[in-house]
């Protein structure tokens, strides 16, 4: 008797161990797919759309987000998004519930995320009473939406937080398919040992202590359990009680005998009834694979069905016809190639058959004695050859700046000194650092045909180069020119963000765009040009771009 006692007794503890991993791994799951779906703003299809909104007024993108995260899990009773800009809590819930925003506890519910910035805080299991005559149990769950930029820094820029209420009927469920006595208690216990949920809703939100918990079971006759929930910080506690379990398992080990051997006769019998009938399609689809190894995939199966096999087939047939298309686009792709190459030989011949020519033509001048037309053609051909290499697309701060003194030689002698440039580089700044390529010359261009040439007098243009703070270069173009009024500024910003050429003016922003659209593709949205301009005092055109101080490392980033 004694034996078969201590044969049910490790059976017992057996199966409580296997009942608190079952809970743990389901517990591991859940926890993860929420800290998951938080994650997701982070995600190219929201971040810069949240990003955005949570700066500015655009409260229509952060409700688009508090469907989405409803939607995403069916359990997330409610959602809150809280920008840092406004601090106005925005919210969706599941349920037609009035929300009352002064009992909304939002320094409580987040309060972990002052030490963990970049983490997910979770709230332990409590009464949503924010909500009128509502006694459901909920776990709040909080991430606060950073600026990607800040990531790297010890306390990163907070855009908004993303709060979100979780049904305790997860893990209740849980809970119930195991069908607990009810002196049985499972917890689920942060790094600190509070505890976030429990079956027993009196202990949840208390300190627990891992060595109290054992000693007061093994007094009371009971057995304790601890497991560490996977990917997480957390940890699974069961205490059970030692009496009445196997009476609760063991109809349950009758119950999985009966229904596994009935499923076992039921697919037996099945497999009998329907192999002929599933044994043809499939021989000819083998077939059919067979023409398709050797080559041919011009033969169709007739789709006779509309289950398993039937997919299977519509799949073989779909298989072989874009298997046809890919080897007609690869071959008229491969005679693409072959041109492109062809074009590419022919297009490097020409700006070197044009460099020779100016050579040529700037030691005629020189023989002649006409020094200032040798030195023009010497610019000049200096400045093609820098427009004309497509092998680059960051250079240096020098070989841009270069560039347009190169400009300015020459438009100094076309236009007889009527416009003057000026160059302001702060100490700090190096001119090794890198830049887009064309990314000044063509400011500088639009400032002098634009602002100063439609001046009488003529005028200055002062190109200033300084560090920020944020890592961030700034190119800023000022001309003493003729200015915009507010009206066609405004339309010429429009013409930059919408990405459109229309209306009136079209050919004076053409530089402007070229060189605010390149920017964006390299460094992101957040970058680009900013325009401000007074009417009759003059224009400046800001860049913001990241400072690059290894152009080689940074160009191989973004090729690859």
């Amino acid at each position: 008797m004694s034996a078969y006692f201590s044969q049910s007794q490790r059976f017992n503890i057996n199966n409580l161990e296997q009942m608190t991993l079952y809970i743990a791994k389901n517990s591991s799951q859940i926890l993860t797919d929420y800290n998951e779906i938080s994650k997701m703003m982070y995600d190219v299809n929201w971040y810069d759309r949240l990003s955005q909104a949570a700066r500015g007024n655009h409260n229509h993108i952060i409700d688009n987000w508090l469907v989405f995260a409803l939607s995403s899990d069916p359990y997330i009773e409610n959602a809150y998004f809280i920008p840092q800009s406004s601090m106005e809590i925005m919210y969706r819930s599941r349920r037609a519930k009035p929300f009352v925003p002064s009992q909304f506890p939002y320094n409580e519910l987040t309060s972990g995320l002052e030490a963990a910035p970049k983490g997910l805080y979770q709230y332990p299991a409590h009464q949503e009473s924010y909500f009128v005559s509502s006694k459901r149990q909920v776990m709040t769950f909080s991430r606060n939406l950073l600026d990607k930029s800040t990531l790297l820094n010890e306390h990163p820029t907070v855009l908004g937080t993303f709060i979100y209420d979780v049904s305790v009927d997860n893990f209740n469920e849980i809970c119930a398919e195991l069908h607990l006595n009810p002196d049985d208690e499972i917890m689920i216990l942060s790094d600190s040992n509070i505890v976030n949920y429990s079956n027993n809703e009196q202990r949840i939100g208390t300190l627990v202590s891992i060595a109290e918990e054992r000693s007061a079971a093994e007094k009371g006759n009971r057995h304790l359990i601890t497991m560490d929930i996977a990917g997480t910080d957390q940890k699974l506690v069961g205490s059970y009680a030692s009496t009445g379990f196997l009476a609760t398992i063991e109809p349950f080990k009758i119950l999985v005998i009966l229904t596994a051997t009935s499923c076992m006769l039921f697919l037996l019998l099945l497999a009998i009834v329907f192999s002929r009938r599933f044994s043809r399609p499939i021989r000819e689809i083998i077939k059919q694979m067979r023409k398709m190894e050797s080559g041919d995939f011009d033969v169709i199966l007739p789709v006779k069905s509309q289950d398993e096999l039937g997919l299977l087939t519509r799949g073989m047939n779909r298989l072989a016809d874009q298997l046809n298309r890919f080897i007609e686009e690869a071959y008229v792709a491969e005679l693409r190639q072959k041109q492109s190459e062809l074009n590419a030989l022919k297009s490097q011949i020409r700006p070197h058959y044009l460099y020779n020519t100016l050579e040529v033509i700037r030691m005629s001048a020189v023989s002649h004695g006409a020094m200032r037309v040798a030195d023009m053609i010497h610019v000049l051909s200096n400045q093609l050859q820098y427009v004309l290499d497509y092998g680059e697309s960051m250079v240096t701060l020098e070989e841009e700046i270069a560039n347009v003194s190169n400009y300015f030689e020459l438009i100094q002698v076309r236009f007889e000194e009527r416009v003057g440039l000026q160059i302001h580089r702060d100490p700090d700044v190096s001119m090794n650092w890198g830049v887009p390529k064309l990314s000044i010359q063509p400011l500088v261009e639009n400032a002098v045909l634009h602002g100063i040439l439609k001046k009488r007098e003529g005028g200055l243009i002062s190109l200033e180069i300084k560090a920020e703070e944020g890592n961030l270069l700034s190119i800023r173009i000022i001309d003493d020119g003729i200015g915009m009024d507010s009206k066609k500024l405004k339309s010429l910003r429009e013409r930059l963000e919408q990405g459109t050429e229309r209306g009136e003016g079209k050919g004076t922003s053409i530089g402007l765009k070229n060189v605010h659209d390149r920017i964006q593709s390299l460094f992101g949205s957040d970058s680009g040009i900013h325009l401000e301009s007074i009417p009759a005092r003059g224009t400046s055109v800001q860049i913001r771009i990241p400072i690059i101080r290894e152009i080689d490392r940074y160009a191989k980033r973004i090729s690859g």
